[in-house]
Order: C-alpha cells, then sequence, then structure tokens
C-alpha cells in the first residue's frame, strides 16, 4: 500500500533484457448505488489544498468568478459539483495531442483543449479553492481501451464520483484502481532504469461487463 492506501504491485528484471511485460487479470465487483466511506477522517486535509498541477491562475480564477456568478448562499456541496463539472465540461475541448502528463491546470485552461487528466485536474483546482476536499481519480470504464481520470468529492462522510470529461457523475461503469492529490499520486506504471535505455510503453486495457445475479 502506498500512502493513499492504493495497492502497488512490484518486479525487476535484474539482468539485461530487451522486453518487460506485465500482465494483470481480475474482477471488479461495483455497485451503483454506493458511494466510498471516508476513511482516515484526519487525511482528508490534504484534499482540500491545490498542487502544482492544480494551481489557480488568471484563468481559473476567471472560470471561478463565472461559476460563482449567481450561486445559492447556502448551496449543497453535491449540487455545487454537479452544476461546476458542467461548467468545467464546456470551457475546453476534448483534444489528444495538445497536453503532457506535466501540464497543468491552469495552463490546460488556456489552452482550452485537453484530455481527461486535464478535465479532472481543472475540476480539482475550482473545488479545492473553495476548500472542498476532492481527491484525483485514474481507474477504467467498461469498453475503453485506455486508462480514464476523474475526480471523487467529499460530502456527508462519502466520497461521490463525478466526471468532468463525460459530464455525469460515476456509476458502476466505473472501476477504480487508485487515488490522490493529482496525477502524480496515481500513475498507473512507474519504473527505474539502469544504464541508458530507450523506452517505448505500449499499455492495453479490456474491460467486459459480467452480471452476477
Amino acid at each position: 500500500m502506498d500512502s493513499f492506501g492504493n495497492r502497488c504491485i512490484y518486479g525487476v528484471v535484474e539482468k539485461s533484457h530487451t522486453e518487460f511485460c506485465v500482465s494483470v487479470d481480475g474482477m471488479a465487483y461495483v455497485y451503483g448505488d454506493a458511494f466510498q466511506s471516508v476513511a482516515n477522517a484526519h487525511k482528508i486535509g490534504m484534499f482540500r489544498y491545490n498542487t502544482d498541477l492544480t494551481k489557480i491562475g488568471p484563468t481559473l480564477d476567471k472560470l471561478c468568478k463565472k461559476l460563482s456568478a449567481g450561486t445559492p448562499e447556502k448551496e449543497a456541496i453535491t449540487e455545487k459539483a454537479l452544476r461546476w463539472m458542467e461548467g468545467v465540461h464546456s470551457s475546453i475541448k476534448y483534444a489528444q495531442g495538445i497536453t503532457q502528463v506535466t501540464t497543468t491546470a491552469e495552463e490546460a485552461a488556456l489552452f482550452g483543449m485537453g484530455v481527461c487528466q486535464d478535465y479532472a485536474h481543472i475540476f480539482l483546482a475550482l473545488l479545492r479553492k473553495e476548500h472542498i476536499p476532492s481527491r484525483y481519480v485514474v481507474g477504467m470504464m467498461t469498453g475503453e481501451g485506455a486508462s480514464h481520470a476523474w475526480v471523487e468529492v467529499c460530502d456527508g462522510g462519502k466520497w461521490v464520483g463525478f466526471d468532468p470529461t463525460n459530464n455525469c457523475m460515476v456509476d458502476d461503469q466505473y472501476i477504480c484502481i487508485s487515488h490522490g492529490r493529482d496525477a502524480r499520486d496515481c500513475t498507473i506504471n512507474q519504473g527505474y532504469f539502469y544504464g541508458s535505455p530507450r523506452q517505448i510503453q505500449e499499455i492495453n486495457v479490456v474491460v467486459e461487463e459480467s452480471r452476477d445475479d
């Protein structure tokens, strides 16, 4: 387990090699009407504040003011998250090859384009500006050919999932792999090399639904 409670699997190849493959199979049980309870409440504080990747800049500050306009004085957290998610979804266009893994939320908002990581970082930046505990989540969706990222918001002692890329709440089509403060805490594949290697990484994901009555 890492410091966020994510399960980690380690491996090593000590001899010279040209290929290193990892294959993982498993069955995930999901329940559409159940939310994960907040464990270790004393650690919630770390999810209230922005990181280097989600730091607020002029572009995000302008978006935050736009979304805050006309906000009810006592708006519920989930209701605000739903409304702001729609605002994030409409603020940028989905486009691959524009941003990188190191792109910040402010940069993606300025570009006006990005992928799921950027949608999630922008959403996190806005939520945390309001000191709403929220965390970055990496996982998979049924039918997706790669990993996906979304956001979970702490509301009433439970984590509620929101997907700003698809502008919807998370349901039983989503499978969580890891969570953290931002994408840096949720790297699915990470390794170290000795020598002067050149790496080409390929990731293939297959998710199929199997109903257990």
